[in-house]
């Protein structure tokens, strides 16, 4: 029923819409431990159903080397033109995105326009981890906290007894996952929260507590600004247009706390503020550090030979910190510039942006000289609207939904030149968040009883009917042709 009906219908709702519209395609692997890590393909489009852009599964590929072979057999077998093709979406390793014989490199061959786009996800948690060397004990204490107590029923009922005593609520101490991208955070916090009761613990059984609580209270007052980020990156919605001028927001809030404010205004660009050198960087003190360790400072809670340890790694992590963003992230990435065009922000915007895409998306887009005369008149009229013609909605793919069904007095549509660049610029991938998500989807996928669901049988047919099937299973009503499969 599952794999012979339901899911094929879906399937091909997918496909007729790949075949009328743009589309881009996504591609992430999964965290098993198997032998082979399996990568399903999926497609983001704008359903004109819903009026909002969608995500289906397409294909599962068994492995990242046959993403290419299978992507270009699954297009042929269902007559998907290549034209509509305009953006790919992978994780930040070297077969997706290297200059040679890499997954982007062959799907350029079929449709030189493609947008390809690294995960900025990953790349904001790399960029963390990288910074945290010079703290790098913290990590070892945190894992060796939590495998200390985790094995010991005894030691977590003494911990609970001393959180008792030191009023504080009982929380478990979290190891941090170095693959989760916002696990540092909560670890950090949970055990910082408990530090009190672990220190009362281990003075009363004679052992030792490393000075790790000044660094904890760092890492709680710093990583909210990486996690802001990131957790904005990950969201379902299309946030193309925003992801600019919040990439930017970043690196600045990044510099802010360890360059003097006026090399950041004095730089005409984020990417050449001078931040190397005690010549561009405040005294020791100056740093940023947290609400609570200024506090200490002054009162010499923490030792001089301490003090000079931690402001050297403080220095050495924000340098860092912004040596990466500046290295890997898109910070002139003219997608994401020009695609500012969808904000609500209209009068900042020129005809230039939306121009760029149709120059781009020539053989998809609008091409004689007489629609660009009337996208450019749609164009002034969009710019001109007031808050009151446009739906209040926090979803930019919704509000685009609505203009593009806008007719004028003889029942012309009033945007339908640039609701269809607008479409295409809303499925182009801004990260991979979403795909990390589709393997969680089907849970048990393990268990007693069997090593797995079958990737290319019943998983990927799950998948794909939940990806497609929003509301509960109950309301779902099938047609007399998937009726007519499922005897």
């Amino acid at each position: 029923l599952i794999n012979g009906a339901i899911a094929p219908h879906f399937r091909e709702k997918l496909v007729e819409v790949m075949r009328n519209s743009p589309y881009s395609l996504f591609t992430d692997g999964s965290n098993n431990t198997g032998r082979e890590k399996m990568n399903l393909l999926t497609g983001r489009m704008f359903d004109i159903n819903t009026q909002r852009v969608e995500s289906r599964l397409f294909d599962d590929c068994a492995t990242a080397a046959v993403i290419f072979d299978k992507t270009d057999q699954a297009l042929d077998t269902h007559s998907i033109p290549w034209a509509n093709y305009v953006g790919f979406g992978v994780d930040n390793t070297s077969i997706g995105l290297r200059k040679r014989n890499s997954i982007m490199t062959r799907m350029k061959e079929n449709n030189a326009a493609c947008y390809f786009m690294g995960c900025p996800c990953h790349l904001i948690h790399n960029v963390v981890c990288k910074s945290a060397s010079s703290f790098k004990q913290l990590f070892v204490f945190d894992v060796d906290l939590f495998y200390y107590f985790n094995k010991s029923t005894m030691r977590k009922s003494m911990l609970v007894e001393f959180s008792e005593f030191c009023d504080v609520k009982h929380r478990q101490v979290i190891k941090h996952v170095s693959t989760h991208w916002l696990n540092l955070e909560t670890a950090v916090q949970q055990n910082l929260y408990v530090c009190p009761a672990l220190k009362s613990y281990f003075l009363s059984n004679s052992e030792s507590l490393p000075h790790f609580r000044v660094y904890f209270l760092f890492y709680n007052a710093v990583l909210p600004v990486f996690t802001t980020l990131n957790k904005y990156l990950q969201r379902e919605d299309p946030c193309i247009f925003a992801a600019h001028d919040q990439i930017q927001d970043f690196v600045k809030r990044v510099l802010g706390k360890f360059i003097s404010i006026r090399n950041i205004r004095e730089a005409k660009y984020v990417e050449n503020v001078q931040f190397e050198g005690e010549e561009n960087q405040p005294e020791d003190e100056e740093l940023f550090f947290g609400l609570v360790i200024n506090k200490r400072l002054p009162k010499g809670d923490i030792e001089p030979t301490q003090r000079s340890m931690f402001f050297k790694a403080v220095q050495q992590f924000y340098v860092a910190a912004i040596t990466e963003p500046i290295a890997k992230l898109h910070l002139d990435d003219s997608v994401f510039k020009h695609s500012r065009f969808l904000d609500f922000q209209r009068d900042k915007r020129t005809f230039t942006d939306v121009e760029s895409f149709v120059n781009t998306y020539s053989d998809l887009l609008l091409a004689s000289p007489q629609d660009r005369e009337k996208l450019q008149e749609e164009f002034v009229d969009y710019q001109l609207l007031g808050h009151i013609d446009i739906t209040e909605s926090i979803w930019v793919d919704v509000i685009w939904g609505h203009l593009s069904s806008l007719k004028m007095a003889d029942g012309s549509l009033k945007f339908g030149r640039i609701s269809k660049v607008a479409k295409a610029v809303l499925v182009l991938p801004h990260s991979n968040a979403g795909e990390e998500r589709v393997f969680s989807m089907v849970r048990r996928n393990k268990s007693s009883f069997r090593s797995s669901l079958k990737v290319d049988g019943t998983l990927a047919s799950l998948i794909t009917i939940k990806l497609a099937n929003k509301e509960q299973c109950y309301n779902f009503e099938p047609t007399e042709e998937v009726l007519t499969k499922a005897k």
